[in-house]
């Protein structure tokens, strides 16, 4: 962490430097098949890996995910924390697209714009990394959630729905839940627009029953 002063000197001075860069330097979302109706990955490109200081990330994100992990309770205690399994890559579709999404990562590190960038070796998973079961090792071990966790209070008109479609939480008098969490699925695409409008809806909501 001894880079972080001289950053700091070198931006107040010039502008310049790593605390120059909004950490995200490009970005790309793609089908990984024909078949899908819309980009279902999202790549993200760090000239600062927080893994390896001098080296480049090149991350990518499923988007529309199959996979359903689950929220319970663990004890009648409700000050203690709950049960989260995320049940990461569950569903075959998932794995076939953390599949195509790292061959695809591979391919981009090869083209002209970033292999001026990349003049060493590959570190993460490694280029001895290559079938189908090698890379889903691999997805299955490093893997993580990013950015846009959501759809745990998930809205809806059914008896499994936690909030109704006025984002009231059922069985509660008083109380709405206005997040991301409920969304009843994750949108094709980062969720911060879709978040303001729940936000100005819910907003509108209050109002008309204050």
């Amino acid at each position: 962490m001894s880079k972080w002063p001289m950053a700091l000197f070198q931006y107040a001075s010039n502008g310049g430097g790593v605390l120059a860069s909004n950490c995200c330097e490009s970005g790309a979302m793609i089908r990984t098949s024909p078949a899908e109706p819309f980009p279902d990955l999202q790549f993200v490109t760090h000239f600062q890996s927080h893994l390896y200081p001098q080296a480049v990330d090149l991350q990518f994100n499923l988007f529309h995910t199959r996979s359903r992990g689950r929220v319970t309770l663990s004890s009648a205690d409700g000050s203690a924390p709950p049960r989260i399994d995320p049940n990461y890559l569950s569903d075959a579709a998932d794995v076939r697209a953390a599949i195509v999404g790292l061959r695809r990562a591979r391919q981009l590190a090869d083209t002209p714009a970033l292999r001026k960038f990349l003049t060493g070796r590959e570190i993460l998973p490694g280029s001895d990394i290559q079938s189908d079961a090698e890379i889903e090792a691999y997805c299955r071990s490093m893997g993580e959630s990013c950015y846009h966790p959501s759809s745990t209070c998930r809205m809806g008109a059914d008896a499994m729905s936690v909030v109704d479609p006025e984002l009231r939480v059922r069985g509660l008098d008083g109380l709405r839940v206005v997040d991301a969490s409920v969304m009843p699925e994750l949108p094709n695409g980062n969720t911060c627009a879709s978040t303001y409008m729940i936000a100005e809806k819910a907003a509108d909501l209050i109002l008309k029953d204050a």
